[in-house]
């Protein structure tokens, strides 16, 4: 085996990418047509959150995939209740977008490039009809407070009397937090007797849901129904994790676990609804669209994969160098996310990123590889079975745990190239909040 005769077969199965920026024609990615015109979910992840080339190129492909292929429902690693009203926006126009992306609490969304994605989506919708409009939908849990008061409100409205027995224990749940870390920051000091009593409490108020939405919800206001119902199990997850903290030493392998089956739960659930039911576009990062496990535990991926098979289709991202945003963070020191800025980072190229590493000896910029079909006569099948390197960041960033070990053929049936990002940029709301200059 030797890289060259790797480098030959690896070409062979990949399409170079001419530009992320979405108003590009799509003639480029014609290739897509035979990679997911039978795939039903499709997984866009990300190296990191905080890069304009990313998100503008999952921007482009999800563009082509609602245009060509027929998707109709993004699901985006945000709270559900949160991204109800923007959802709202897509169908109607009320709301102002830049507000409500601000609303979502997850800075990393609040970017021009998002902003561009939702007007497009909008400008979609206006002109189709209602079963034919994309559908917007978040499906992560870990700042779901904000549904306590959306199930509040949506009940005041129906069954006024009933209304503060149901949703009074939930109550301390609720918090005007702007991230999901500062949530963390307050429910860590819940006892573990303190979330079993609101876990009841839920579990309550899931059953009085189930057992009286035909009453409470006449057929022509199913979807406010789904709403409330949806809300309601998300606040159970989002308890069920709360528990790993409460009940043993913390640790992120089993707040991982609990969560990532929560994630592929919300996104099957949605899948499965009935009227909804549709192509699914997900957009998440690397960690989460991976079809292998991750620090041992299940991923939202492989949890799909095992649901639905070949329906689903992972698409990983990858990148040479070049700068992101997000909050840098020495894991060696204890300091709390919170009081860690959001801020620009830059790398460089580094050969212990073994994917990129590879991948740039193809001299591309921008290339999308095709991971499926190599067997063990390719040349390439040893270095896509073995484990390898790839760098990430999430939300925070460190030096010291900013790689992801990947087995490439097992965690992704694709993978984006690109050589250099340039940071993602932040909303006013956003920059004003962290004191981000505006400097392009």
């Amino acid at each position: 085996m030797t890289t060259q005769l790797i480098l030959e077969e690896l070409k062979k199965k990949s399409f170079p990418i001419l530009s992320a920026d979405p108003e590009k024609t799509a003639d480029d990615l014609s290739f897509l047509d035979n990679l997911l015109s039978q795939k039903t979910i499709v997984g866009l992840g990300e190296a990191t959150y905080g890069a304009r080339e990313i998100i503008q190129l999952k921007h482009r492909i999800t563009r082509y995939l609602i245009e060509n292929l027929g998707f109709r429902t993004i699901a985006i690693e945000a709270n559900f209740s949160d991204c109800l009203p923007i959802n709202e926006f897509l169908r109607t126009g009320e709301g102002d977008p830049e507000e409500l992306l601000y609303n979502t609490h997850y800075w990393v969304w609040d970017t021009e490039e998002i902003l561009e994605l939702i007007l497009w989506l909008r400008e979609f919708n206006q002109s189709r009809p209602d079963d034919d409009q994309v559908q917007f939908y978040g499906f992560d849990i870990q700042g779901s407070s904000s549904a306590v008061k959306n199930i509040q409100s949506a009940l005041e409205n129906i069954i006024p009397d009933d209304v503060e027995s149901l949703i009074s224990p939930l109550l301390s749940l609720y918090t005007n937090a702007n991230t999901p870390s500062e949530n963390w920051e307050r429910w860590r000091s819940f006892s573990s007797a303190e979330v079993q009593e609101i876990m009841n409490a839920t579990e309550q108020l899931i059953g009085y849901i189930q057992a009286n939405s035909s009453k409470l919800w006449p057929k022509n206001h199913r979807y406010e129904a789904f709403c409330v119902h949806q809300q309601a199990i998300h606040l159970k997850q989002l308890l069920t994790m709360l528990w790993t903290y409460t009940n043993e030493e913390y640790l992120f392998q089993p707040k991982f676990g609990v969560r990532e089956q929560a994630l592929a739960s919300n996104i099957t659930w949605q899948i499965e609804r009935g009227k909804h039911k549709q192509k699914f576009v997900i957009w998440t990062h690397n960690a989460h669209v991976s079809r292998h496990t991750y620090i041992g535990q299940h991923t939202l991926g492989k949890f799909l994969t095992e649901r639905f098979s070949d329906d689903y289709f992972s698409i990983g991202t990858c990148f040479l160098e070049g700068a992101f945003q997000s909050r840098f963070v020495d894991h060696d020191k204890a300091e709390s996310v919170l009081y860690t800025p959001v801020t620009e980072i830059s790398v460089d190229a580094t050969d212990k990123d073994k994917v990129a590493s590879l991948l740039s000896e193809m001299k591309q910029d921008m290339c999308l590889l095709d991971l499926q079909g190599f067997t063990q006569e390719h040349s390439a099948f040893e270095w896509l079975s073995e484990p390898q390197n790839m760098r990430i960041s999430g939300a925070t960033f460190s030096p010291n745990s900013s790689f992801m070990e990947i087995i490439p053929k097992d965690s992704f049936d694709a993978l984006v190239y690109i050589k250099e990002l340039t940071r993602a940029r932040p909303l006013a709301r956003t920059r004003d909040r962290f004191n981000i200059e505006k400097n392009w």
